[in-house]
């Protein structure tokens, strides 16, 4: 079930007691501080909460240098290099990408990488491939997903509502100088991330 773009303008409006949109700016003005929210969430949560932002894009070229920088997908990677979750030679093997402080591997005569065993890693938003001599590669990656505007929904897990709602609060208030209640609410929502994503950091 997706987010309903202006129902959430009623709810943050209720958390700012402002009905009439009198004291903190229009609706267009809290859409804007939603969409931040939205940003926020897609940047700091674990990929396991935003599995609806999932994107797959196939065959796509590898640059001579053996890499795909980001800027060749078809949409901007919610966070960052982390929201890289799997890469496939285009017809072939799964690219097994390891973390940078594994790198060492490479060096070793039974863990060379070939087109039967591909290897990859991530850095400053390209994704490198070994061999280089790797064409074309399947990626799976989180899509920031569109800009919200009034009329529009958000394809979020509606689990995920409160939470966008109160980081909006508080960048609202943040923006009109509620500077203080502003930013406790806004540590209380990222104290909450921070628990949602160690469930799945103690499963790893």
């Amino acid at each position: 079930m997706s987010l309903d773009i202006d129902n959430l303008v009623v709810l943050l409006n209720s958390n700012l007691e402002d009905p009439d949109n009198t004291l903190f700016g229009s609706s267009s003005f809290k859409i804007a501080k939603l969409d931040e929210a939205k940003i926020s969430l897609c940047n700091l949560l674990d990929v396991h909460y935003l599995t609806e932002i999932t994107n797959i894009e196939s065959n796509v070229s590898v640059i001579g240098a053996g890499y795909v920088p980001f800027s060749a997908l078809t949409g901007e990677v919610a966070g960052g290099d982390g929201g890289i979750l799997t890469a496939q030679i285009y017809g072939g093997s799964w690219i097994n990408l390891i973390e940078l402080n594994e790198l060492g591997k490479l060096n070793n005569t039974f863990a060379k990488s070939s087109t039967r065993n591909p290897m990859g890693y991530i850095l400053q938003a390209r994704i490198y491939v070994l061999p280089a001599t790797i064409n074309n590669i399947n990626i799976s990656y989180l899509k920031m997903p569109d800009t919200l505007v009034s009329g529009g929904t958000s394809i979020l897990n509606i689990s995920l509502k409160e939470l966008m709602i109160n980081i909006a609060e508080s960048k609202c208030r943040i923006a009109k100088n509620d500077i203080e209640r502003g930013t406790t609410i806004l540590s209380i929502a990222y104290d909450e991330i921070k628990v949602m994503n160690n469930k799945y950091l103690k499963r790893k």
